[in-house]
Parts: C-alpha cells; structure tokens; sequence
C-alpha cells in the first residue's frame, strides 16, 4: 500500500488489507459491498490482528456506506455520538 508523506511524496506503507481496501474503497466513493462469510471472516482477521476494540466512524466522505458496512458486519448499529459513530467491545 501506498500512502501520502507530510511533504507530498510517496510512502510505502504496510500490505493493503481486505478491510482497509474497503474503507479506502469506500472513501473514495465506492458502495459498502453485500456482506458475504468469506468477507466477514477476512475483515475479522484483520480487525483480530490489529487488535482493535472499538470501531470510530466519521466525519468523513461516504459516511453512511462506511456505517453500513460495519453495522453489517457487527450485526448491530453503532452508537451516534454528534456526528461520529462507534461499535465498542468488538
């Protein structure tokens, strides 16, 4: 995966994962995909290896898809709070 560097150039960063594709997908514009087991299980290996507990959605562009594909993929809404969004203990 590529990313910006603070002065414009470039950076290599760590290997793309099926949940970041998404959420970078998304962002940019593209629907939250169907969930399906095979996407559950890859988002939640991911998900298990960066150790992540809870899950802060917003402000940002396509929004709404970005709650749709985890409340999909949780099974639950997310707490609201303002304009942010969070599925905690996940």
């Amino acid at each position: 995966m590529r990313v910006p560097g603070p002065d414009g150039e470039t950076l290599n960063g760590p290997p793309a994962t099926t949940t970041s594709q998404l959420i970078i997908g998304i962002q940019e514009g593209q629907p939250a995909p169907s969930m399906t087991d095979s996407l559950r299980g890859a988002m939640a290996s991911d998900l298990k290896s960066w150790q992540v507990h809870a899950v802060i959605v917003g402000p940002m562009q396509n929004q709404s898809e970005e709650v749709r594909l985890f409340s999909d993929y949780f099974g639950r809404p997310p707490e609201q709070h303002g304009d942010v969004y969070v599925w905690w203990q996940v």
